[in-house]
């Protein structure tokens, strides 16, 4: 018989998780910069001015809002010992995440917020409606192929063209396209590997992505057991998440130098079913776009970012039609629906719900590819703003609580790559650089306090390379990785321009420096801890610490203004170079990212 054992669900305090969700999520909406600058002639924007000035405002609202509501939870008595979140409904939790994050919820007909319950609410935030959803732009300059193009690092490596590493990976061959007359068999069920890989899976990968509830895999799982592998939609399901399982859980030096696939007995029948469902499936199916969202995973794993993003391209089109149809479906049902009975509420809510873990891991997952490389948007970006945070079911479950914070400073760091790299659009004054990176630091800081406090990451030295839980790390190393391009502007000036252009702004301008650098050393020291195991995010990390390090590079040059404030740049070349070489194939880009480094060394010396 198999037993989930829950070892990653943890406790937390409610009046913890009730008032940080609420800092976590309203940090995450609120703040905002919508100036795009004029790549030709960007002076000092008063517009920008004008835009502070209601951050300013917006800000010491919610400050007095918290403070409100920390003086209410204190009147009505809190105890010496705050109670289990166990004891908070998902609903009450679901509540303090809508009424900190107004636009989350429906509106009501009279303008409030309207909630299942038919309680409405009336909005005291102010509007933010009229302003755009944030979205990573169209060529940014934060990603790594455009920090090669430095003067610095070009003298030591030449030029590189900016669709460099997009064409390494574009011509990577593919073992798992099962196509023609070749004949791929179900495997056959082995209760005691699946049991285990079922546990890996939860253990490993469902923290990630909770895109599917835990009940809801050990059904589809117990129907597998009893009646076998088919060419379901539902059975390519379970094959997906034992795939999940086998290359979640494969040793490092197992997987070097073109070994296969991971557990290939269980993706490509599995591919084959969601792909081909994918194909033929125009009624917005769902389970279609969750097995679309595990197979954008399963390449993620073993490194293969665009094969990943065309999975998740292909799961968002697929949420964004099911999220229109349900949003339409009282007003446009067919013949044959208006016979049947409709869907019950707990029906309609219970999808909805699925809708939007997908919608988020969706989100997540084409952001970091999008960070990378210039690849066509699905869409999803410009319906962020309308859309709900999930459900938390289980308040007792941690995994949604991290989900929802690195779905909060995901969208921070895209209001970053928005505010100061969009194009060659790069701030010319010095005055608006200093004020809109001071802005987004605080919020950055606002992000990381908000956490709750049991699942908040340790920011101190000794616990950057160690850790037990995943998810922790992914939230440190998004942290320093934010915090390292909000100050990145001023290494690039610095490096780039005489003294004279940052005169009376000197000291100011070289502690953001050392402030960038100072993350991107907690940043490489702290992604070791992920890089020595299969996640997800092996190529993102290797990518990002590809664009850091030549950040260091470059300010290290002999001569630079900068070189002694990274004395141990060699050090940290060496750092990047021990976490990213197990991970190199025949063919793919981390291995160009290896020879790329490896050269920079023997040219510096």
């Amino acid at each position: 018989m198999f037993v989930l054992e829950k070892g990653d669900v943890m406790e937390t305090d409610q009046s913890v998780v009730t008032a940080s969700i609420r800092k976590l999520n309203v940090n995450s909406k609120n703040f905002r910069f919508n100036d795009r600058f004029d790549n030709d002639n960007i002076k000092v924007s008063t517009k920008i001015e004008e835009r502070l000035e209601r951050i300013e405002k917006l800000l010491a609202r919610h400050d007095q809002l918290l403070k409100s509501s920390a003086l209410s939870q204190q009147q009505e008595g809190p105890s010496p010992t705050p109670p289990s979140t166990s004891n908070l409904s998902s609903r009450e939790v679901q509540r303090n995440i809508e009424l900190w994050n107004p636009s989350f919820s429906s509106s009501s007909p009279d303008g409030g917020l309207f909630f299942p319950d038919g309680i409405s609410y009336n909005e005291s935030l102010p509007s933010i409606s009229a302003l755009p959803a944030f979205t990573i732009p169209a060529k940014h300059d934060t990603m790594a192929v455009r920090v090669l193009a430095l003067p610095q690092i070009k003298a030591l490596v030449g030029e590189y063209p900016l669709d460099y590493f997009y064409n390494i990976e574009a011509r990577r061959p593919i073992s798992w396209n099962t196509v023609g007359s070749e004949l791929i068999e179900l495997p056959i069920l082995d209760n005691a590997e699946c049991d285990i890989l079922l546990t890996k899976y939860l253990s490993k990968v469902y923290v990630h992505h909770p895109i599917i509830e835990r009940s809801e895999i050990l059904s589809l799982y117990s129907d597998i057991v009893q009646n076998g592998f088919d060419w379901s939609v539902n059975s390519g399901l379970i094959l997906l998440i034992l795939a999940l399982g086998a290359v979640s859980s494969e040793l490092q030096d197992t997987r070097l130098k073109g070994r296969q696939l991971a557990g290939p007995e269980y993706f490509k029948p599995a591919y084959r079913i969601i792909w081909d469902a994918s194909a033929s499936d125009l009624s917005a199916n769902t389970t279609v776009a969750q097995g679309l969202v595990l197979a954008g995973l399963y390449m993620a794993y073993i490194a293969r970012p665009l094969n990943s993003w065309k999975f998740i391209h292909a799961a968002s089109t697929s949420v964004q039609l099911s999220l229109a149809r349900s949003s339409t479906f009282s007003m446009h049902t067919s013949a044959d629906q208006r016979d049947s009975a409709p869907p019950s509420f707990s029906e309609i809510c219970a999808r909805r719900e699925v809708e939007v873990r997908i919608f988020w891991s969706c989100f997540l997952i084409e952001c970091d590819r999008l960070a990378e490389f210039e690849l066509p948007r699905s869409g999803i970006e410009s319906i962020v703003d309308d859309m709900p945070l999930p459900t938390i079911s289980d308040p007792a479950d941690s995994s949604l609580v991290y989900f929802l914070a690195e779905i909060s400073i995901r969208r921070l760091l895209n209001r970053v790559h928005n505010s100061l790299y969009i194009g060659n659009g790069h701030i010319k004054s010095l005055t608006s650089l200093l004020k809109i990176c001071e802005e987004l630091n605080r919020q950055l800081e606002l992000w990381y306090d908000s956490i709750p406090e049991p699942v908040r990451p340790d920011l101190s030295t000794t616990s950057l390379d160690t850790g037990d839980n995943d998810r922790e790390s992914v939230l440190r190393i998004r942290y320093y990785a934010t915090r390292h391009i909000i100050f990145r502007p001023f290494v690039l000036r610095v490096i780039n321009c005489s003294e004279e252009d940052y005169g009376i702004h000197r000291t100011r301008v070289f502690e953001n420096c050392c402030k960038c650098l100072e993350s991107i050393r907690n940043y490489i020291y702290c992604t070791g801890y992920l890089l020595r195991k299969p996640t997800p995010y092996t190529w993102t990390l290797s990518q990002s610490l590809f664009g850091a390090i030549l950040v260091i590079t470059a300010a290290a040059v002999d001569g630079g203004v900068l070189k002694e404030y990274v004395p141990d740049v060699r050090e940290l070349q060496d750092i990047v170079l021990k976490n990213i070489r197990p991970w190199t194939e025949d063919g793919n880009s981390i291995t160009n990212v290896v020879r790329i480094l490896e050269h920079i060394q023997w040219r510096q010396g």
